[in-house]
């Protein structure tokens, strides 16, 4: 059932992330880069993307930090960048990811694919991913660093009251609904995830995005989508603070 316009979108997408398009690509032994020309020049030549990645992590300002993954908005010469690092959780995990694919290029594939159906998600610019041994370690997305706060931030601090908390929600179940019309789940909707900057609406945390092509999948996500909408966005003026 997978929509014949996300289809034909993912070819595009899997041909330009191979470094046959507008994105550039290097393979080798330490790393693989995929990503805009432009983004990438901006790094400096002769080491390691990964490594000049993680000074920057260490400098930022620290979104989060667990350990699954760690983020930080940095700042490179006159651009702001949000970088997420998935981190290293042993080696079963990263042959699982060789198996199934690595996060940080599978987070470059949704996004770019959100940005072509015109839903509103922050600009992927590259992924990295670092390897050891031959195998997935670290892998990295950045993309530029978002105009809007969590719609959570904005309520607490009074910058969002009732009557705008409506209609930021209906406008959360708006975005999710478009998403749910290409057979795509989002998997994580809930306050942190959902950024305002006064006028749009942007999704973030493609993590547990799901791509459907099974009918009863996609219905089974949609009404996870559907609750999660319900508790944890339409409802989080009463969660005393729960996001």
């Amino acid at each position: 059932m997978r929509h014949p316009l996300v289809r034909s979108l993912l070819a595009e997408i899997d041909r330009t992330m191979a470094g046959n398009g507008s994105l550039a690509r290097r393979d080798c032994r330490e790393e693989e880069v995929i990503g805009e020309p432009d983004a990438l020049a901006l790094l400096e030549d002769g080491d390691a993307h990964w490594r000049q990645l993680d000074r920057l992590l260490e400098t930022g300002r620290r979104i989060k930090h667990d350990h699954a993954s760690t983020v930080a908005a940095v700042h490179i010469r006159d651009k702001t960048w949000v970088i997420k690092r998935y981190n290293h959780r042993g080696t079963v995990h990263s042959l699982r990811q060789r198996l199934g694919g690595v996060r940080g290029r599978r987070a470059l594939r949704r996004g770019l694919l959100l940005r072509e159906l015109g839903i509103a998600t922050p600009r992927p610019l590259f992924c990295v991913v670092r390897r050891r041994r031959g195998l997935p370690w670290n892998s990295y997305i950045v993309t530029e660093c978002s105009a809007g706060e969590p719609i959570c931030d904005l309520f607490d601090r009074g910058q969002l009251g009732p009557a705008q908390w409506e209609r930021v929600s209906a406008s959360t179940r708006k975005l999710v609904s478009r998403l749910h019309g290409f057979a795509i789940t989002h998997g994580d909707v809930k306050t942190p995830n959902i950024l305002w900057d006064g006028q749009h609406l942007e999704i973030i945390d493609l993590d547990a995005l799901r791509i459907h092509r099974c009918r009863a999948l996609f219905e089974r996500f949609r009404a996870k989508d559907e609750r999660t909408l319900a508790q944890r966005v339409a409802a989080y003026p009463d969660r005393n603070g729960v996001k």
